[in-house]
């Protein structure tokens, strides 16, 4: 308890020194500094509490309407805290490189950082507080923060309105969220995390069920769940690098964590609440990987990615509520234990990725694929670890996403006693699971391959150089973290093996017999180790042997025929719209295309063009919608006389109707 109150001082004293009249450098150092003994601190309380101690608690005195606060770091709330605190710091360390060019100008680089501190200190009020009013203060302090973070370029009038619309969304599921808690504080008569899950043990269903829809559109708008997901591309292609990284692999965790938190608190959800969470979660991984597989902006194609990725865990948290409902704890901890492995798993691979993504920006000052190309030569550091982000995220051997993914795969085929339309209906959803997979490896190949593959499609670009060691250096680590959860998914299962102890408390299963049934569960991680580590082996020796082979052929050499061409250019090689158009056309339904076109006119045209642009679709309509609805309102106040006030007072009395309708009904939901 000592240390996080300490930690949560450092980081505010850090944020405070990041402020002072102090040149851009002493500024970054205060805030690296203080985040890095912050760091420290959490770790040291959260570390033994992984291992099996017993959960940190405190109790702060506060002023008037709290009166107290209550904290309680528990095992769930250290598996997030763990890496989620040290990922920032890397995301700090990633921010000095990327913004190395402002050190020397007027720019005021402490408040960045500042802010990066103050994202931090959020983390540890959302997964420790053990009351509601703690865990609102860490939810709204990491929302604002990373609004202004978003919007760092703010000259720009399209980044000022991503950081909006991420403003906008995240105070919509706020609004659901204290919705969902004044219902349970009217009820339950207290504030405390632990009073409330009491109430949900014990309510009946339609209050229960209220608060389980309130609470799953909340954490979906935070997480980025379809169809709640439009504002993550727009932010992420607007914020710098390590922001995005920070923002889709860290912060938006936290809806994740809420998710659990409350679910457990239930004890025993009903079985609709898992067949809900898993359509939801299965909708959001297939419109996810259909979205990233169309973006020209590579940063967006990772924005959505990110909802296609939490949609995946929120599948293994699907299963792994079945498993309470039907009280099966073996599908309890392997849905639960996959789903926070893939979460995990999640905040390396696309923090490396995004990057990668930002490594590309500052050397070529562009993430448009159709522009990009050839920068495996110019960037091999970033090439490399890219690729490593690439087949990790494609859930393929022997990386950290098949494991997870392995995992979640075995809860959906289950041998758990079920009835027969659930076994078919899980069966079904691995099939899904099966193909987002198989889209997702083709995006990452098309990604690759038009960014680092090939002949540089713009002679306009800069000259390109790699990125500054203190932009490869976080890079390098996320790397290294993807290739040893990969080959050793053990120590992931040591990271997520206490928090599943919670979920499994809610089962009619003996404390004696968890141990027993989390080490068979580990003897399967280890054979998915050993898996990966033999597909290691066969490519290694596959190269080698290719390698030594090629060493004893002398190489041939042979002119490429290209149809009377004289050399191949860059305009002969695929660009983003026709690797992927056969694919996107079979899911036009789905994807919004856009298409604009030039045709050339004249024997010798001078300009002609075909762009294809893969718009939101759900945006789209939201935009059309409120279009639609301001030019209806327009018409409408036209045809009125404005020197009536009948009209006037029957549109306030219908007013004030609907309102007091709206308030008897929640009124009613209340009591």
């Amino acid at each position: 308890m000592t240390e996080l109150v300490i930690a949560v001082a450092v980081l505010v004293l850090g944020a405070a020194g990041c402020l002072l009249p102090l040149r851009n450098l002493q500024r970054v150092i205060i805030g690296l500094l203080s985040q890095a003994l912050a760091t420290v601190l959490t770790l040291y309380s959260a570390v033994p509490v992984l291992l099996g101690a017993a959960p940190v608690t405190g109790v702060l005195a506060w002023a008037y309407p709290m009166g107290h606060l209550r904290v309680r770091l528990d095992a769930l709330g250290a598996f997030f805290l763990s890496w989620s605190m040290p990922l920032c710091l890397l995301g700090s360390i990633y921010a000095l490189g990327y913004l190395k060019p402002y050190l020397a100008s007027r720019r005021h680089l402490g408040v960045h950082f500042a802010l990066l501190n103050m994202t931090a200190l959020a983390f540890i009020l959302v997964y420790s507080g053990d009351q509601a009013l703690v865990f609102l203060m860490g939810w709204e302090t990491a929302a604002l923060a990373a609004w202004l973070l978003v919007i760092w370029d703010y000259t720009n009038q399209k980044i000022r309105f991503a950081g909006f619309n991420y403003l906008v969304s995240t105070h919509i599921g706020l609004i659901f969220l204290v919705a969902a808690l004044m219902v349970m504080y009217a009820h339950a008569g207290s504030w405390e995390l632990e009073q409330l899950g009491q109430w949900l043990r014990s309510t009946v269903e339609p209050q229960r069920n209220l608060v389980f829809l309130l609470l799953l559109i909340s954490f979906g708008l935070k997480s980025a769940f379809f169809p709640f997901h439009s504002w993550l591309p727009r932010a992420h292609a607007a914020a710098p690098a390590h922001v995005s990284a920070l923002m889709s692999g860290v912060i938006h965790k936290a809806g994740l964590y809420a998710l659990l938190r409350f679910l457990w608190l239930m004890g025993r959800p009903d079985e609709w609440m898992g067949w809900c969470l898993i359509v939801f979660s299965a909708t959001s991984a297939v419109v996810g990987a259909l979205y990233s597989l169309g973006q020209r902006d590579l940063k967006r194609l990772l924005g959505y990615s990110s909802t296609e990725n939490v949609g995946i865990a929120g599948i293994g948290f699907g299963v792994g509520c079945l498993g309470l409902s039907w009280d099966n704890p073996a599908l309890v901890l392997i849905g639960f234990a996959g789903g926070l492995l893939h979460v995990l798993n999640h905040a390396f691979f696309k923090c490396l990725l995004f990057y990668a993504a930002g490594a590309v920006y500052q050397g070529t000052h562009t993430v448009n694929l159709e522009r990009l190309g050839g920068l495996a030569r110019l960037m091999p550091w970033t090439s490399a670890c890219f690729g490593v982000g690439a087949v990790a995220i494609s859930a393929l051997p022997p990386l950290n996403g098949f494991a997870s993914e392995f995992l979640i795969y075995s809860g959906l085929f289950s041998p758990a006693p079920m009835p027969l339309g659930a076994r078919l209906a899980l069966c079904l959803v691995a099939a899904v699971l099966a193909f987002v997979g198989a889209v997702s490896a083709m995006g990452m190949t098309r990604a690759f391959g038009l960014a680092f593959l090939g002949l540089p499609r713009d002679a306009t670009l800069a000259p390109v150089q790699e990125a500054s060691r203190w932009m490869l250096l976080p890079t390098l680590l996320h790397a290294l973290g993807v290739v040893l959860l990969g080959l050793f998914p053990l120590l992931g299962w040591w990271w997520v093996q206490g928090a599943t102890r919670i979920a499994l408390a809610n089962t009619s299963l003996a404390p004696v017999a968890v141990a027993g049934l989390q080490a068979g569960l580990a003897e399967t991680v280890a054979q998915v180790g050993a898996l990966s580590g033999g597909v290691l082996l066969v490519v290694l020796l596959l190269y080698v042997t290719r390698t030594l082979w090629g060493r004893r052929q002398p190489a041939q050499v042979h002119r490429t025929w290209g149809c009377a061409y004289g050399q191949p250019n860059a305009r002969m090689q695929y660009t983003g719209a026709s690797f992927s158009a056969d694919f996107n056309a079979r899911f036009r339904a789905v994807l919004g295309l856009l298409q604009r076109k030039k045709a050339p006119v004249g024997y010798f045209p001078s300009d002609a063009y075909v762009i294809t642009d893969c718009v939101d679709s759900v945006e789209r309509r939201i935009y059309t919608v409120i279009g639609q609805g301001e030019n209806s309102a327009q018409d409408w106040s036209r045809r009125l006389r404005e020197d009536d006030p009948r009209l006037a007072f029957a549109a306030g009395l219908l007013a004030l109707l609907v309102i007091a309708g709206l308030a008897a009904l929640a009124g009613g939901v209340l009591l």
